[in-house]
């Protein structure tokens, strides 16, 4: 047999050898990345958001939207999906946003002309807006070098591009068709691509050898957008609830590379350090009772499947980043901490304090609580507040109740009983107190009632004080129709330095 044909036998078995068994199809067809929650930046901050509109007493604010259409026709993305899932985020708490689905050709238009009668509540508010920019390959940088030798040429190669992506929205009255005087926002983020490469060529013996090794790293342009999405509806919704969204952009986890440094930290951990990290961070959260072992244990897993789950996360009892990139977010978890020395015997984990800055709620100025009366209410039955309150502030408290149908506000405190109304630490607040000339009695049973308190660092100037403390104490306002209203006032007025909180109760 000629050589040729030896070759050309060799490598017909040599094929057949690596054909794949169609029976294994189906494995081979299933994906090997486990599945996991779709996370940005801006993932804590949308939960801080829904802590502070709960705070605020924001709530049912029924809203639509046709999403944000791409004008410039180069990033094709479900926009309005992520939309819903940001402000569903951002209302699990607190009840303050309902989206109402209506999949038309125009959103707007159909909800203009629907007839009434047909049950359908029409939203009072839109959003609108667009991706209004997209800049591709705005700055292109390429570094390269390389040496020649009689027998060898190396080289190596660095690339980098950057593409710019803007968003626009604004939020609009549907009964007027105008946009809310501002109540807009417009953000851009920067998207690279980054490559490198090197590459051998040599001559052995006439015989030719080249090396080519290259990777390249390219941040998703529609992850991007998510992000982005993200941030911007917490400045819109934020602008428009007027809450201090800024607390919530002062979280640890807004920063751009610091998923990027959780993530570093974790791959550094073995599977042992990465179980004893977490349990000791479920210990400080109040989370686990148990002792830090390092040993995923069955008790510790039900735990651990009850943390992810009230987390948003899927509790499939296993370790992973999404858990320990929210827990070092939270200050659970100190990722420039040394690994841990996982333990040969049971001990007690210690205690990890969180860091100032409140994963929920975010960075609050004055730490602001109001207390709800204990047990039944019942019609007729005469309550008492109390108010308590980390950093000395001025307090301003109001009572909301429905009487003969109508809904009805009144200042409480201060009062022409007591004029001054300051509150720290060491001196909480109780109201109504001996004190005041005035009781706070429940109405008819079925009837909601509520309490709101706004702290402010110092006095308003003159000329920026709320109307609402401008009118009589213990007598309906004229100028706030309801106890929102009247937060709203106080925010415009000093946004930065309030802490709010809002009790809402239903009389048995």
């Amino acid at each position: 047999m000629k050589a040729w044909a030896v070759w050309a036998v060799s490598l017909g078995l040599l094929a057949a050898g690596c054909v794949s068994n169609p029976e294994t199809a189906v494995v081979v067809a299933q994906p090997k990345t486990p599945i996991s929650k779709t996370l940005t930046s801006f993932s804590q901050a949308k939960a801080c958001m829904d802590r502070l509109l709960a705070q605020y007493g924001k709530r049912d604010i029924r809203l639509t939207s046709d999403g944000v259409p791409d004008r410039t026709g180069t990033v094709a993305a479900g926009t309005r999906d992520m939309m819903i899932a940001a402000l569903g985020e951002m209302s699990e708490r607190s009840g303050a946003f309902t989206f109402v689905d209506i999949d038309l050709q125009s959103t707007v238009h159909w909800i203009a002309t629907n007839t009434p009668g047909s049950g359908f509540v029409p939203p009072r508010y839109y959003i609108r807006g667009s991706i209004s920019q997209v800049d591709r390959n705005v700055t292109a940088d390429s570094n390269s070098a390389s040496i020649s030798l009689p027998f060898l040429s190396v080289g190596v190669a660095e690339d980098q591009v950057t593409s710019v992506v803007t968003v626009d929205l604004q939020v609009g009255d549907l009964t007027t068709r105008q946009v809310l005087r501002g109540v807009t926002t417009t953000n851009t983020i920067t998207v690279v691509s980054r490559g490198d490469g090197a590459s051998a060529d040599g001559l052995i013996n006439q015989g030719a050898i080249s090396i080519n090794l290259d990777s390249t790293t390219t941040e998703g342009t529609h992850q991007a957008l998510r992000t982005l999405i993200d941030y911007s509806l917490i400045e819109l919704m934020g602008k428009f609830t007027k809450v201090p969204y800024s607390r919530c952009l002062e979280l640890r986890s807004t920063r751009p590379t610091a998923m990027a440094e959780n993530r570093a930290a974790f791959d550094r951990l073995t599977e042992a350090q990465q179980i004893l990290l977490i349990q000791r961070a479920l210990i400080a959260s109040g989370e686990y009772r148990g002792e830090a072992t390092g040993v995923l244990s069955r008790t510790f897993r039900d735990r651990l499947n009850y943390a992810k789950s009230v987390r948003n996360l899927i509790p499939n009892g296993r370790i992973d980043f999404e858990l320990f990139n929210i827990l070092a977010n939270q200050g659970y978890v100190d990722i420039s901490a040394p690994p841990p020395v996982v333990p040969n015997i049971d001990v007690a984990a210690p205690k990890i304090e969180p860091t100032p800055i409140d994963a929920d709620g975010g960075r609050d100025p004055i730490g602001l609580e109001l207390l709800h009366p204990k047990g039944a209410l019942r019609p007729g039955d005469k309550v008492v507040f109390d108010v308590i309150s980390r950093q000395p502030a001025q307090l301003y408290c109001y009572y909301e109740f429905q009487e003969s149908g109508r809904k009805q506000v009144v200042r409480v405190l201060p009062n022409r009983f007591r004029d001054e109304s300051k509150i720290s630490f060491s001196n909480p607040v109780k109201f109504p107190s001996s004190e005041d000339g005035f009781d706070i009695v429940l109405g008819h049973a079925g009837s909601e009632e509520a309490v709101g308190c706004i702290a402010v660092q110092g006095e308003y100037p003159e000329n920026k004080r709320p109307r609402v403390l401008k009118e009589p104490d213990l007598t309906p306002l004229a100028s706030a129709s309801g106890l929102a209203e009247v937060v709203d006032q106080h925010l415009l007025a000093d946004q930065l330095r309030s802490s709010v909180k809002v009790l809402r109760y239903v009389v048995q």
